[in-house]
């Protein structure tokens, strides 16, 4: 276990509030949800079960069972026992003498606590959970745990927490983590696109659509100036969206009996159409040399010349071990986009002749576009 020091130890309630005052300040949580006494008992709980990282999940109404003559005992196995006796209490058996909350405490703590806490990035909510089950769905993130270790020295705590801070809540970091978040909200069944022109269209559930979700409704808007979806394909239903008539008009035939990328969409917005071909990836099948090549020949096939297309290879989040993984086998001249930071994009830009470039030639071109 990485958290030895959680194991024998949970510091107070009252050292944890003191913590929180150093992390947070009272403009991240205005209404005091977290400040105030039963943020700092809430994260005692989390700690208390060892719910870290999805090592364990609670449920809110958990904090409202610790008493403080539990919260005493610290042995290991008894507190494993403790959130699982609790998790599996039914109604009529929860009469705990000296509670710290009444039961229906528990919406307040999920609703305000939990959910501020979440949004600033210290605690992670399992995705793929609907609405309404009962399942155990929060957890401590594995850094914010590390602010709560007893055995730091007040100027390594000082230290953590700035690092921590600088990770966390900065305006980018917070928008990715809602960004993040949102993408685990598809429905049961499929992941509703809204296209360009208006029309909504289901994929099937999986963060492959997810990401194609992201490409179609964020990416498109940000970085194309008239976008059309002229596909979208999925492996299970092969074709999802194959807009004939607007491949009529630019005279693009696409040939559904070819490897085809996930999406290709068009800018309308130019003087010629530019072809977009972009491969969401999960999992594998980035935009590789071999993969680049592919996707010229269609074009080609099509009539169209190298300055009428182009290729993005979309990840959900460039920390994604995916995203490291396979980040050295993208081709060069194309771009890499990442879903949760949708305003940005990154161009793998390769010259060919090195002696005429410079960085600053290159971003003249940029800031010119």
């Amino acid at each position: 276990m990485r958290y030895n020091w959680l194991s024998t130890e949970v510091p107070s309630v009252e050292e944890i509030s003191r913590r929180l005052g150093l992390i947070f300040t009272k403009g991240l949580d205005p209404n005091g949800y977290i400040l105030r006494e039963i943020g700092a008992k809430t994260i005692f709980v989390m700690l208390y079960s060892f719910s870290v990282q999805g090592q364990n999940w609670i449920r809110p109404a958990i904090v409202t069972c610790m008493t403080d003559e539990q919260a005493q005992i610290k042995e290991e196995q008894a507190r494993y026992s403790w959130l699982e006796n609790n998790l599996n209490r039914k109604k009529k058996e929860r009469d705990i003498p000296g509670r710290w909350y009444k039961e229906n405490t528990r919406e307040s703590i999920r609703d305000e606590t939990i959910r501020t806490l979440v949004h600033l990035g210290a605690i992670i909510e399992k995705s793929g959970l609907a609405t309404t089950s009962p399942a155990p769905r929060y957890t401590l993130q594995s850094d914010f745990v590390e602010l709560f270790n007893t055995e730091l020295s007040e100027e390594e705590l000082i230290q953590a927490i700035a690092n921590w801070q600088e990770l966390n809540l900065s305006a980018i970091a917070r928008a990715r983590i809602a960004i993040s978040k949102n993408m685990g909200t598809s429905i049961d069944d499929g992941v509703l696109v809204e296209l360009p022109n208006g029309e909504v269209r289901k994929l099937s559930p999986g963060p492959s659509s997810d990401i194609a979700k992201a490409v179609v409704e964020k990416m498109a808007k940000v970085f194309l100036k008239e976008p059309a979806v002229l596909l979208i394909s999925e492996s299970a239903k092969k074709i999802v969206v194959n807009d004939d008539r607007i491949c009529a008009a630019i005279g693009f035939h696409i040939d559904v009996t070819k490897v085809l990328p996930d999406i290709i969409m068009v800018d309308l917005g130019r003087r010629e159409p530019l072809i977009v071909f972009v491969e969401c990836v999960a999992t594998d099948g980035p935009i590789s040399d071999r993969r680049k090549l592919e996707l010229i020949s269609i074009a080609e096939e099509a009539g169209y010349s190298g300055k009428d297309y182009t290729f993005v290879t979309a990840f959900r989040d460039r920390t994604d071990g995916v995203s490291k993984k396979l980040t050295p086998s993208i081709a060069w001249d194309t771009f890499v986009w990442y879903a949760t930071e949708p305003n940005s994009i990154i161009y793998m830009h390769e010259g060919a002749d090195q002696s005429n470039i410079s960085l600053g030639d290159i971003l003249q071109t940029l800031r010119n576009n």
